[in-house]
């Protein structure tokens, strides 16, 4: 009992605190909404091996005078919507993925019959490489109770924890893409990687040839806040940035940089790092990464990486975009996107397996290559993994 009536009371609560900006509310009368669509438009979570689960609770703003019968239903128009507002590129999951009972009954004298909770199963393996929702509306099939437009939709964005091998490298890795030349007036560069020291400066994360320069520099000796050359600063052409957060040897970690057309902004492990106005060249004349030699110049090259003390790197998920990614959008995607995301330039998984070829998987065609061979894969690394052992 004592369950119940709380149960009511936030529910009641949950649609006091959105009345005042949802007018449709002073319209409805007794009406239906999801509790969670109130504050949220959707939320994210984690697939592992053994599948995962999300809850919805359908709710009343009034005790229900009779029975009411609810549904909810897959629509993709809601998925379609929530692509556009988070610039994302989700799909709906198939059926086959997952399951629930799509039917709520609340009975006469109660504001929500529970929580509807929604099973997803494993990814199967041909479903693998794309990034996937299941995007549910709120439905009074009869028509005998109205519902709102604002809080009747919901979003379950899935994130899949993926298992793959990846290269490492002793030293320098020199990977560069062939032929790459873009404008791009706005964009963000992005990367998820593992070191094994930072004993030296200048060696380059990503350089674009021009006035992109991403690479361990500052400071230059140890002091109170951070390590030796443990900052992975922007370098532009005469004008530079050093984040607030540095980065931590022997664990996975992952950077952003954005450019606005005015500024740029550093991200480490998808919070926010420092901002800086600023023009940037848009000519990406190269691109290069973990000691890619661009034409020569500061920060490129694979010696830096090799002195005085060998540093071997792991990387994945190395992206190019032609926009400026909000931090949500860094936030939520940083083990993994889909290939087919809007303004998504290059994209390298590095999950190979072997070799020291990787595919552009956004079918752009920007190959990259690797001007030293990887000293070899690490098998079964996952997307959530916080440190992998090395070689």
């Amino acid at each position: 009992m004592k369950s119940n009536i709380l149960k009511s009371v936030l529910c009641g609560a949950v649609l006091f605190a959105a009345g005042c900006n949802d007018a449709e509310y002073d319209t409805l009368g007794t009406h239906a909404f999801v509790s969670e669509g109130v504050k949220n438009s959707g939320t994210k979570v984690t697939i592992g091996s053994e599948g995962g689960f999300a809850e919805l609770t359908a709710c009343l703003s009034e005790a229900a005078a009779k029975d009411v019968t609810l549904k909810f239903v897959v629509d993709e128009e809601v998925l379609a919507k929530y692509n556009a507002e988070q610039a994302s590129s989700y799909v709906v999951l198939p059926e086959s993925g997952y399951s629930f009972d799509p039917t709520v009954k609340i009975g006469a004298g109660k504001y929500s019959a529970g929580a509807t909770r929604i099973h997803i199963d494993p990814l199967s393996e041909e479903l693998i490489g794309e990034t996937y929702a299941i995007p549910l509306r709120l439905v009074c099939e009869d028509g005998s109770m109205p519902v709102t437009s604002k809080t009747s939709t919901f979003v379950i964005a899935l994130e899949m924890i993926t298992s793959s091998a990846v290269p490492m490298w002793n030293g320098g890795a020199g990977l560069y893409a062939e032929n790459f030349s873009e404008t791009l007036p706005q964009f963000t560069v992005e990367c998820r990687f593992q070191v094994s020291n930072t004993a030296n400066r200048n060696r380059a994360v990503f350089t674009n040839g021009g006035s992109v320069l991403l690479r361990f520099e500052d400071p230059q000796n140890d002091n109170a806040d951070f390590k030796a050359h443990s900052l992975v600063q922007f370098q532009g052409e005469g004008w530079y940035l050093n984040p607030t957060a540095s980065f931590t040897p022997n664990k996975w970690q992952h950077l952003a940089l954005t450019y606005d057309g005015t500024k740029v902004t550093l991200y480490v492990n998808g919070a926010f790092a420092g901002t800086k106005d600023g023009v940037c060249d848009p000519a990406f004349n190269a691109a290069c990464w973990f000691g890619g030699d661009a034409g020569g110049g500061h920060g490129t090259g694979v010696s830096w990486w090799n002195t005085p003390e060998v540093c071997k790197i792991l990387c994945s998920e190395l992206r190019i975009w032609s926009v400026c990614r909000s931090a949500a959008q860094i936030q939520n995607n940083m083990t993994t996107t889909s290939a087919r995301s809007e303004g998504l330039v290059a994209y390298w998984r590095m999950n190979e397996g072997s070799g020291e070829v990787f595919e552009d998987c956004t079918g752009n065609g920007h190959t990259l290559r690797a001007q030293v061979a990887p000293a070899g894969w690490i098998e079964g690394v996952k997307s959530t993994d916080t440190a992998t052992p090395w070689l």
